[in-house]
């Protein structure tokens, strides 16, 4: 008799809409090396297989790598940052949640913004350390919720992706008024480079704007605009 606790419908996608995205997705899990080697493999269905995986994390030639807590406990701090660095994707067996802390620590030195998903008690310590915390809001214990930054309210981690998506979107709406607001005061978009140097710049009494308008330095330093 077999089991097996598979991930959800939508996650291949989720995950294969983060590749394209350019977000690297690592899975760490409390379970055996095999159990979560086969479930990382369901996952890349509908996305890009990776068919070269091995379980020596000093090996480079594989673009998948399976490693066991057992191992990450020896690794340096160099060896960790070695495998984040030339393995495509990376699963952790077998962890404890010093370890998963430890991860998110190689994948900050690394320069990257981490996003950490959880839903127990082990893994408030990574949701905490993260730069984004996201804790599940219907299995997912107090504590985690306590420690995450976000919460999923239905549990689905295909909702992250679409957060991303409309995030993307809501950042070039917030640039797009920005845009706007400035060139409406005299701030045309290709005269912002290099504005700040002139600006700041005290031997300059009359900088001027996009439409020919000075501005001077007022009462207290602030500028203020000289109309022709």
């Amino acid at each position: 008799m077999s089991m097996i606790d598979p991930p959800r419908a939508a996650v291949p996608d989720a995950v294969g809409k983060c590749r394209s995205a350019g977000i690297k997705v690592i899975m760490v899990t409390g379970d055996h090396p095999i159990t979560a080697k086969a479930v990382a493999k369901g996952e890349e269905a509908g996305s890009q297989p990776l068919s070269c995986w091995c379980c020596d994390f000093l090996s480079r030639d594989a673009k998948a790598c399976v490693i066991h807590g057992g191992e990450l406990k020896d690794m340096t701090s160099e060896q960790l940052d070695d495998v984040l660095k030339h393995h495509t994707e990376i699963v952790f067996a077998r962890t404890s949640p010093q370890q998963k802390l430890i991860i998110v620590e190689g994948c900050q030195r690394q320069g990257a913004i981490v996003a950490v998903t959880g839903d127990g008690v082990n893994d408030s310590p990574a949701l905490k350390k993260a730069d984004i915390g996201v804790a599940m809001g219907i299995a997912g214990s107090d504590v985690s919720k306590q420690a995450a930054d976000m919460i999923l309210l239905d549990d689905n981690h295909a909702s992250i992706v679409t957060g991303v998506e409309e995030g993307m979107m809501q950042a070039t709406a917030g640039f797009f008024t920005y845009f706007v607001i400035l060139a409406e005061n005299g701030f045309l978009p290709m005269d912002l480079l290099g504005v700040r140097v002139l600006w700041d710049d005290k031997y300059v009494n009359d900088p001027e704007d996009s439409y020919g308008q000075q501005w001077v330095n007022g009462a207290g330093g602030r500028p203020q605009i000289v109309p022709f």
